[in-house]
């Protein structure tokens, strides 16, 4: 969440935050979010086997309704934070398909619960995420020329898998972390920044950073835990994560604490803060109504 929001700081306000220098580098965010996904399913589903129906509706309510709290929050806070007031309640707009995140998240989740359903094996497993991985890669990566952004979400599906293919054996992978940050950190990042100086418009190189960025971020957090830094930001923020993507950018665009405060450090970390503490209440909100209807 730190790197999305570094990064469309940058993309807003690349004149007042010149100093946000790697903004435009920092969208890895986005991949390291189908990563943790790949991983949450895949345990959840060794946990608890679900069926195709049962499923579908507990991961599609759940985030078709997140959107839509989302989309509330935005249109009632937004007027207030500087941008205009923008009232859509169609039913593509309420269940989140104006979103590409929404509509790619919920592909995979359909995609991995075809892959859990026919394989009998973690070979299986294996093979099937590789070929539906690159089969989707194709089909976007042929589209590019049509659609503006399909080049650039090509780059999930391979992170997406990862996480599907490492989730059983996360616990070994952070413990390894652990003993070996330092080297992970060193090792990982010198082959990052060389790929970050040749720059992320040459399409093979932003998603060999995507997968990089993976051990970097492990490592991080590994260290994170090791001096029991930060640990309950990181729940929180993990908690989180679906109402803060959602909301942020349009706190970050249209921030009115830079007409007051200016564009500084301050009112960059407060922009942060203002939508760290939407997305808590829209989050607590989103859990009260799953609750009322028993998801």
């Amino acid at each position: 969440m730190f790197m999305i929001l570094y990064h469309h700081s940058r993309i807003y306000h690349s004149k007042e935050f010149w100093y946000l220098f790697l903004g435009g580098e920092l969208y890895s965010g986005v991949s390291l979010f189908f990563f943790i996904s790949g991983i949450g399913l895949s345990k959840s589903y060794k946990l608890k086997k679900y069926s195709f129906f049962a499923f579908f509706k507990r991961r599609f309510l759940t985030i078709t309704i997140g959107s839509a709290v989302c989309i509330y929050m935005r249109n009632i806070v937004s007027p207030l934070w500087g941008g205009q007031f923008s009232l859509d309640i169609s039913p593509l707009v309420l269940m989140g398909f104006h979103e590409w995140y929404i509509v790619a998240i919920l592909t995979w989740y359909s995609i991995f619960i075809i892959i859990m359903k026919a394989q009998h094996s973690y070979f299986d497993t294996l093979f099937y995420t590789l070929i539906a991985t690159v089969s989707v890669w194709a089909i976007l990566s042929g589209l590019a020329d049509q659609y503006n952004m399909t080049k650039l979400w090509a780059r999930f599906p391979f992170s997406f898998a990862i996480g599907i293919i490492l989730g059983d054996y996360i616990e070994d992978i952070l413990l390894y972390c652990q003993k070996r940050t330092l080297h992970i950190l060193i090792l990982c990042s010198i082959p990052f920044l060389i790929l970050l100086k040749n720059g992320t418009g040459n399409y093979p190189y932003t998603i060999a950073m995507d997968i990089l960025s993976i051990p970097i971020s492990l490592a991080i957090c590994s260290l994170f835990y090791t001096f029991h830094l930060n640990r309950r930001l990181l729940i929180l923020m993990g908690q989180y994560s679906l109402p803060m993507y959602l909301l942020q950018v349009v706190f970050i665009k249209n921030s009115i604490l830079y007409s007051f405060l200016g564009y500084n450090v301050i009112s960059l970390i407060l922009t942060w803060l203002v939508i760290f503490i939407l997305s808590i209440i829209t989050g607590k909100t989103h859990k009260t109504i799953l609750n009322a209807i028993k998801i």
